[in-house]
């Protein structure tokens, strides 16, 4: 079902009162009707142009966010690292805090390709419900946008400077080792990564 259908579809539920669209991104509703991620589902950060490896929790179940400009066009493949059956959820929450079903995703052989379309800035969540088990899982984005840019703010990789921050997760890494988010010149790199050579520069 494409996504301007699926809108039209949420659209008229709710006029007949069967069901709602909005609400956070762990308010998705499974097959059965049991929610589909509870409140404590882990959640770990994505980023484009890298491969993202997402360990899946069998308790809550796991949400992996990316945020996204309006008219971003993204590239996504999602792979099961065992090659099995994997189901999930790819859900768009706007900036006014509504959220959409975009693509309810299953898949035999446990990969999947498809394309993000941000029709608002926002953030795309990939939801893996707890029935999914304890498995290993990659996930590579890829912007295809024209312009060039679709994350909100600077991904791994990109050069980032004053007024440019790094993603969430990310720090700004100088060629001098300094570290820190916002201020100094450099490219973003994971925390986890970084080997700063003296602590982040004073705001």
């Amino acid at each position: 079902m494409s996504l301007t259908s699926l809108t039209y579809f949420c659209a008229a539920a709710i006029a007949l009162g069967a069901m709602g669209c909005g609400g956070s991104a762990f308010d998705g509703i499974a097959e059965d009707g049991a929610p589909l991620l509870g409140p404590d589902a882990v959640t770990q950060r994505a980023y484009l142009g890298i491969t993202n490896h997402v360990s899946l929790a069998a308790a809550n179940g796991t949400a992996v966010n990316v945020d996204l400009l309006a008219g971003a066009k993204v590239q996504l493949e999602v792979a099961a690292v065992d090659g099995k059956e994997l189901k999930f959820k790819i859900l768009h929450t706007r900036a006014d805090g509504s959220t959409e079903l975009v693509n309810p995703v299953r898949t035999a052989s446990g990969f999947k390709l498809t394309t993000l379309e941000a029709t608002s800035d926002g953030t795309f969540s990939l939801a893996f419900a707890k029935e999914n088990g304890v498995r290993d899982v990659v996930v590579w984005m890829e912007c295809t946008s024209e312009s060039g840019r679709c994350a909100m703010k600077l991904q791994p990789g990109e050069a980032c400077f004053l007024g440019m921050s790094c993603d969430e997760g990310l720090t700004c890494l100088s060629a001098a080792g300094e570290c820190d988010p916002v201020r100094v010149n450099g490219q973003c790199v994971a925390k986890e990564a970084a080997a700063c050579a003296a602590p982040p520069v004073p705001r």
